[in-house]
């Protein structure tokens, strides 16, 4: 069993994400359909940032998509918006971060949300979903039923 990396997170009363920049373009190299595309997704959370109002704690950051090959490039900025249920929770959560103790929950909730916008920024670009698509196969031979299902 793996240990988790950082403080636990308290229990909270709203998360709430505000995004203050986005780039995408999909860039205009030749890509066969069949040659796999390896997406990289690169987090960076602006611990000395981190912003703290009474049980609200601000945490900035930003996220980089590129692939290989080189096909498409994303950037988004922005940050997660916390609120506690009591004041000293927060504070807490801000001093752990600014000693560069990054509670684990934090790296999921934002990686859930940038994937769920990065999906519907690749499909605004024409790319296709992330995730393999199954494809079902015609029947080989006249009369034979079975299917295959196929990823691509």
């Amino acid at each position: 069993m793996q240990e988790s990396q950082g403080p636990i997170l308290p229990p909270l009363k709203s998360v709430q994400f505000r995004l203050d920049y986005i780039h995408a373009e999909k860039l205009p190299i030749p890509h066969s359909p069949s040659q796999p595309v390896n997406m990289m997704f690169n987090l960076n959370i602006l611990n000395t940032n981190v912003a703290l109002q009474d049980s609200l704690v601000e945490i900035p950051f930003v996220v980089n998509i590129s692939s290989m090959p080189s096909i498409i490039s994303i950037t988004l900025k922005g940050a997660l918006v916390l609120q506690f249920e009591h004041k000293n929770d927060a504070e807490e959560i801000v001093k752990n971060m600014n000693e560069g103790k990054v509670p684990d929950a934090i790296n999921m909730i934002i990686m859930q949300y940038i994937i769920f916008e990065v999906s519907l920024i690749m499909r605004e670009l024409g790319m296709p979903p992330m995730i393999p698509i199954p494809q079902i196969q015609a029947p080989q031979k006249p009369g034979d039923k079975s299917t295959e299902i196929h990823y691509v």
